[in-house]
C-alpha cells in the first residue's frame, strides 16, 4: 500500500537518459505525450454557413447544427458579409453555462486564452479587450506598457490594467 504523500504517480519516475517515464517498480516505458501550453480543446474550429451575424453573436450552420459563437468586433469585421466563415473555438464550460466563443484566427483565440489567465479577467472582459484591439495593437500596447490604451476598456480600471500588462509581457 502507498503512503498518502506518495502520490498517485510516485511509481513512476524519470529515468536517466530516458526522455520517458519508466515505472521504478517494473522497469516498463510509461511514456504520456501531451503539450502543456496548450489548451485541450474538443472543437478546433466550426465551419458554416453564417446563419446570423451580430456585432456580439454569429450563429454558423454547420451539417444542420445552428452554433451560436460569442465573437469580437475584430471577428465580426472579418466575417461581415461572407456567406460562409471558419470560426476557431474556445469552449468555456462552467457550472451554470457553456458558452463558446469564436475567433477569426488562431492568434485572437490564442491571445484570449491568455487574457483568460490573468486574476480578474473573464470572457466577457477578455472580448471586450479584443474587440478594442488587433493582436498586433494589444502586442504593442504589453511591450510599451500602455496602461492608458488598455483603461480605455470598458470594465478594465488601473489595477486590472496593469495586471494585464505584467501577466502578459513575458508571453
Amino acid at each position: 500500500m502507498r503512503s498518502a504523500k506518495a502520490g498517485v504517480f510516485a511509481p513512476f519516475v524519470h529515468a536517466k537518459g530516458n526522455k520517458g517515464c519508466t515505472n521504478a517498480l517494473t522497469g516498463k516505458d510509461r511514456s504520456i505525450s501531451f503539450t502543456p501550453t496548450r489548451p485541450s480543446l474538443m472543437i478546433e474550429y466550426i465551419r458554416g454557413t453564417v446563419a446570423e451575424l451580430t456585432p456580439t453573436q454569429a450563429v454558423i450552420e454547420a451539417h444542420g447544427v445552428g452554433y451560436a459563437l460569442l465573437i469580437s468586433l475584430n471577428t465580426y469585421s472579418a466575417v461581415q458579409g461572407k456567406a460562409e466563415a471558419r470560426l476557431y473555438v474556445y469552449e468555456s464550460i462552467r457550472e451554470d453555462a457553456y458558452q463558446l466563443y469564436g475567433f477569426s484566427t488562431r492568434q485572437e483565440r490564442d491571445i484570449f486564452v491568455l487574457l483568460l489567465g490573468v486574476s480578474g479577467v473573464g470572457g466577457a472582459t477578455a472580448r471586450m479587450v479584443l474587440s478594442a484591439f488587433t493582436p498586433a495593437d494589444l502586442s504593442r500596447i504589453v511591450q510599451t506598457d500602455d496602461v492608458r490604451a488598455l483603461k480605455s476598456v470598458k470594465g478594465i480600471g488601473p489595477k486590472a490594467a496593469a495586471r494585464i500588462l505584467l501577466d502578459l509581457k513575458d508571453k
